[in-house]
């Protein structure tokens, strides 16, 4: 799942923008895209964890992947900025071949995640996939990494081990918390490649533009993956999470930018990093609610502090880049 650290490097010129431009007296059109999306990013895990059991991951990823390529392509098609691979090198192409493969695995991964982990805690977990491009920037792209950076990479590691710690130490052993952990961790990792390639290639199309042929090919990559079967077995609330599912991309992406233009960096970036705190309360509210299939992780005071250092180091770090370079030029 996405995180606002690597939205934001994805974002680039939006962010620059953002900055420039802060929040306004009485504006809450930022804030409210802002809180927009990270709903959106905090409720999709619980949305999933209904439908992992009917559908398999493989086949979700394809439904959501082709419902944002519609979208994406109507939008750009409208305008008139639909990309044309003909005019890309072949070595771009490949770049962009690699991207999807890499979303694709990301979301796949993630899912079957949601079969050993909760909601909530599969949303702590995800915050790996910012610090695995915070990696990635610093070995592969020898990006400078701030002391801001170090510092909340060192506060979400502290929060890490102290969330994982309980659960995988002495006694308390949880082959079950293992495996859903590695596979987020697999998910992040495959990411931070599609993030990478979106920073490479952001130069000769927008990151609309890329979106769209990243969704269009993962989805193609997919499809010999999916399977009708499960669809017979969803009611009228599943329906409904299938539909919720197939939107959020769109939405949680569009709600992001629409964000980093109406208001600051700062502002932005703080609420949609607190998904992880936003999911506990949206799982036990589900709970108390009777909502079905949702369950509310039982951790003790280590893991809570741990969740919450951890959804702290990624604020640090997301706040700790150096704000994008803003050109003069008209061109």
């Amino acid at each position: 799942m996405p995180d606002a650290a690597g939205l934001i490097a994805e974002l680039a010129p939006s962010a620059a923008v953002a900055t420039l431009a802060p929040l306004a007296p009485r504006n809450w059109t930022g804030p409210l895209w802002a809180v927009l999306a990270a709903l959106v990013w905090s409720g999709i895990l619980i949305v999933l964890a209904r439908l992992v059991g009917t559908i398999t991951p493989p086949t979700l990823a394809c439904v959501r992947f082709s419902f944002a390529a519609l979208v994406l392509g109507a939008w750009l098609a409208a305008r008139g900025q639909l990309p044309h691979l003909k005019a890309l090198t072949l070595r771009e192409r490949a770049l962009l071949a690699l991207a999807a493969l890499g979303l694709a695995a990301n979301y796949v991964f993630s899912m079957m995640a949601l079969s050993y982990l909760t909601p909530a805690e599969a949303s702590v977990l995800s915050q790996m996939n910012g610090m695995a491009l915070l990696a990635c920037g610093v070995l592969l792209l020898r990006e400078r990494l701030s002391r801001a950076q170090a510092f909340g990479l060192v506060i979400f590691v502290c929060g890490l081990m102290l969330f994982l710690g309980p659960r995988l130490l002495g006694s308390a052993f949880d082959v079950r918390f293992l495996t859903g952990s590695a596979l987020v961790a697999i998910g992040a990792v495959t990411w931070a490649a599609y993030a990478v390639v979106q920073r490479v290639t952001q130069n000769r199309l927008s990151s609309l533009q890329i979106l769209w042929l990243v969704c269009c090919g993962s989805a193609l990559a997919l499809l010999p993956l999916s399977s009708a079967a499960g669809f017979e077995r969803l009611d009228a609330g599943g329906w409904i999470a299938l539909a919720l599912a197939s939107a959020s991309t769109v939405v949680a992406y569009g709600a992001f930018a629409l964000a980093l233009q109406h208001w600051s960096l700062t502002g932005t970036t703080t609420v949609t990093s607190s998904t992880p705190v936003l999911t506990w309360l949206l799982s036990w509210a589900a709970a108390a609610g009777g909502v079905a299939g949702v369950a509310v992780p039982q951790v003790g005071t280590l893991g809570i502090v741990g969740a919450l250092l951890v959804t702290a180091g990624c604020i640090v770090t997301s706040l700790g880049q150096a704000p994008p370079q803003v050109s003069n030029s008209a061109t």
